[in-house]
């Protein structure tokens, strides 16, 4: 019994670590996303670039 759930117990703890890198890829492949539209943002029109990229990340990523 302890056998059980010991490797229910790892069973869990990986599959959840492993959960838990796939949505920090996802929200810096997003964050990447967002710095080059900012950056794009403000070579075209100007202004602050942080504010661009604020705007898309949070329009896009949250």
């Amino acid at each position: 019994m302890k056998k059980l759930l010991a490797v229910s117990a790892l069973f869990l703890t990986f599959s959840l670590t492993s959960t838990d890198a796939v949505a920090k890829e996802k929200e810096q492949d997003c964050l990447a996303a967002a710095w080059d539209f900012g950056t794009l943002m403000s070579t075209m029109y100007g202004g602050d670039p942080y504010w661009y990229t604020d705007a898309y990340y949070m329009a896009n990523c949250n």
